[in-house]
């Protein structure tokens, strides 16, 4: 099978450490010859600065980051930096554990993270997120792709549990699934999981959210979901929070399912809520990008003032031109693209 060729934009990462004299950076593998060498080393407000290449086996997967607030980045975004895992339901194994209380000031950015995944069962943490799990934390995960992961029962890619508000940004999820539900993203019991600017394309479930599913409260702004099946909710299953600026098309007759409020959404097949609409989104011809005739051009929340550090699935600003894009995408005149 021919794979599409992801190619994300990731800006340089700045940290501000508060209480330490100096940031450090550890070069792996100029400093330490492993991810899990430099962030054991790594101080509070460190970066672990990975080079490209494809990291495996022990010690580049399977990191923990033990509680300490730092940055772990590739130095040249995901296109060159992977974490082939080689999980199987035998021999499970994740790129990254999150689950000593991080705050967003803990960063994971720029990786390809593929062929994550845990063993079978139901509900233990352990049978959860087949490429990062996260308990009782709030981590920042920016410009990620996450493909070919797999769960036993929530979070193809990516599990979040027990408490925190993690934050998922200028992400693609592709290809991943969960032998439960939510084939991309998971989250419950007090996560509030927020996802901005991603693209998810192709993820499956067996019962429950072919991309996403939340039994908690979660924020979805400015996603792409494409082709993503399962049961209940091809899109997105969640009861709590909020879908918007979004765009839900060829996910199956029922795009979202639960009962989530969604608004100024491009939902294939209709969805109650304001400033939503069902008219085809017109993409290029990669399948998410907006064709200067989408409708989802200026056509999200006029309410809506994006972060200034807020940026779209290329890396450019989230607004060009007036009102907000629905989708992942923010239409630029002149931007590369395919048609």
């Amino acid at each position: 099978m021919q794979r599409t060729h992801w190619v994300l934009v990731v800006a340089a990462a700045s940290t501000v450490a508060t209480g330490v004299a100096a940031a450090d950076t550890i070069h792996v593998p100029g400093d330490l010859p492993t991810i899990q060498a430099a962030v054991d080393f790594a101080q509070a407000g460190d970066t672990v600065l990975v080079a490209d290449g494809m990291w495996t086996g022990a010690g580049n997967r399977d990191v923990n980051l033990h509680g300490v607030d730092i940055v772990v980045r590739s130095a040249n975004g995901p296109e060159g930096c992977i974490i082939d895992c080689q999980g199987t339901v035998a021999n499970p194994h994740r790129a990254f554990l999150i689950d000593s209380g991080q705050t967003r000031a803990t960063l994971i950015q720029g990786f390809t993270i593929r062929r994550g995944a845990t063993s079978a069962g139901a509900v233990a943490d352990e049978f959860n997120g087949g490429a990062i799990r996260i308990l009782s934390s709030s981590p920042t995960i920016r410009g990620c792709v996450f493909e070919d992961n797999a769960c036993g029962c929530w979070g193809g890619a990516l599990y979040a549990g027990h408490g925190g508000a993690p934050l998922v940004t200028e992400c693609v999820f592709a290809d991943n699934y969960s032998d439960d539900d939510g084939g991309g993203a998971f989250s419950w019991d007090g996560a509030h999981l927020e996802i901005t600017s991603c693209l998810f394309v192709n993820n499956m479930a067996r019962v429950t959210g072919g991309a996403v599913t939340a039994f908690d409260v979660i924020t979805l702004r400015n996603v792409t979901i494409v082709g993503s099946s399962a049961p209940y909710g091809q899109g997105v299953y969640a009861f709590y929070g909020e879908i918007s600026n979004s765009i839900l098309w060829g996910n199956g007759q029922v795009p979202v399912d639960g009962g989530v409020p969604v608004r100024y959404s491009l939902v294939q097949g209709g969805y109650t809520g304001v400033g939503n609409i069902d008219l085809p989104p017109r993409f290029t011809l990669d399948g998410y990008h907006l064709r200067l005739d989408s409708p989802a051009i200026n056509a999200a929340d006029p309410a809506f003032v994006p972060p200034s550090e807020e940026r779209d699935i290329d890396g450019q600003p989230r607004r060009f031109m007036g009102r907000v894009d629905m989708g992942a995408d923010e239409y630029y005149v002149g931007a590369s693209r395919a048609r």
